[in-house]
């Protein structure tokens, strides 16, 4: 027996008013050069020529509200009505995006990042290495080792700002205005970040311990020098020898990034392109000296280097070398979402639309044996 036939799925379409809005989006989109127009929604090339005069009128139409009255009137009401507020909000919210993702930053090459759910203070603990496993002879026993533990506090804040698009603006037909704000706070949240991440190395604040995050106690601030041979073999030397919690265990940490101020990028780089280097060597009389060429054991791509204009506005003459990712510094973001967030609302001290840009962060130095400090020289 032929079972009965299924009827297939039914489709919903777009209608009308979901078709203009979303040529219309991509319209504005193009002109703003957001867009490429070959990726555009069908219908955004006929209406690429039309004002945001006109596209509010037509949404309004589209939504079978009234387009009477003064120029004024109409565009106040479409900024209140129809599908035009949501319009305008789609396209803040991808210049926004246009704006994060084009703006030059530093601090997600070294950091690493986690999540929080919350704004309280959290405490992230660390273990000691276990002691070393001991020989267990034959009916012998076996024995517990020693461990201890320590921990850091953090928390996260919120960042934010306020911008409008006014009724000026539409009647203007001011485009830069609708596309070039929104992405300038899409910078500003992605500065805001690195502001939060560079402030960890330039604040020095306290360790869990009480002591600075750089501080001869801690083993990670060395004494003045260039970066070069000495100054970096110095660095690695105090990173590598590092002990564990307890003080029974050298940990071996590899630094893998250099961090610098802008200032001694093209000194550094000079060094660190050169092969080999000239090692002025006094001889038995003091004025006799003669140069040594030497291999440069940190040339090429040792470490992933990194220069910060940050720094230079702290100090311009001290330089980081920092171990892998996540052993470091680490930013926190609210339920681990790491870009900005747009909320929009009718004015009310403006005649237009408010729109909120927020970001939930947080940053820590989360061990300070994975860090060394050199202030440069005096």
């Amino acid at each position: 027996q032929r079972s009965p036939q299924i009827p297939a799925p039914a489709v919903v379409l777009l209608d009308e008013r979901d078709k203009f809005r979303a040529a219309a989006e991509d319209a504005l989109l193009v002109r703003a050069n957001i867009t490429p127009l070959e990726k555009a929604a069908p219908g955004a090339r006929d209406l690429a020529g039309w004002t945001m005069v006109e596209l509010a009128r037509h949404s309004l139409k589209v939504a079978g509200l009234p387009i009477t009255g003064s120029r004024m009137e109409m565009v106040g009401r479409a900024m209140v009505s129809g599908d035009f507020p949501l319009l305008l909000a789609n396209v803040a919210h991808k210049a926004l995006f246009s704006g994060w993702e084009e703006a030059d930053e530093t601090w997600n090459t070294w950091c690493g990042t986690d999540s929080v759910s919350d704004f309280k203070t959290h405490y992230m603990p660390r273990a000691s290495e276990t002691d070393d496993l001991l020989e267990v002879p034959e009916h012998g026993q076996y024995k517990h080792g020693e461990r201890s533990e320590a921990q850091e506090s953090y928390a996260i804040a919120t960042f934010g700002r306020l911008f409008a698009i006014t009724r000026q603006t539409i009647i203007n037909d001011d485009l830069r205005a609708l596309s070039d704000i929104p992405a300038r706070h899409g910078e500003a949240a992605r500065r805001k970040i690195g502001d939060i991440a560079y402030a960890v190395l330039i604040a020095n604040a306290a360790m869990g311990d009480g002591v600075a995050l750089f501080h001869a106690g801690h083993g990670n601030l060395l004494t003045g020098a260039d970066v070069g041979v000495a100054g970096i073999g110095a660095a690695i030397l105090a990173m590598g020898t590092q002990k564990d919690i307890l003080g029974k265990r050298r940990l071996n940490i590899r630094p893998v990034f250099l961090i610098a101020p802008k200032a001694l990028e093209g000194a550094a780089e000079v060094f660190f392109r050169s092969e080999k280097f000239a090692d002025q060597a006094v001889a038995a009389t003091p004025d006799m000296a003669t140069a040594t060429t030497r291999v440069n054991p940190y040339a090429g791509s040792y470490f992933t280097r990194v220069y910060e204009p940050r720094l230079d506005d702290a100090d311009a003459n001290a330089w980081y070398l920092a171990a892998r990712k996540g052993r470091t510094v680490v930013l926190f973001f609210l339920d681990g979402v790491q870009t900005p967030y747009l909320e929009t609302q009718r004015g009310w001290s403006v005649d237009g639309v408010e729109y909120k840009v927020r970001i939930d962060c947080g940053a820590k130095a989360v061990d300070w044996r994975g860090l060394a400090k050199n202030p440069g020289p005096s």
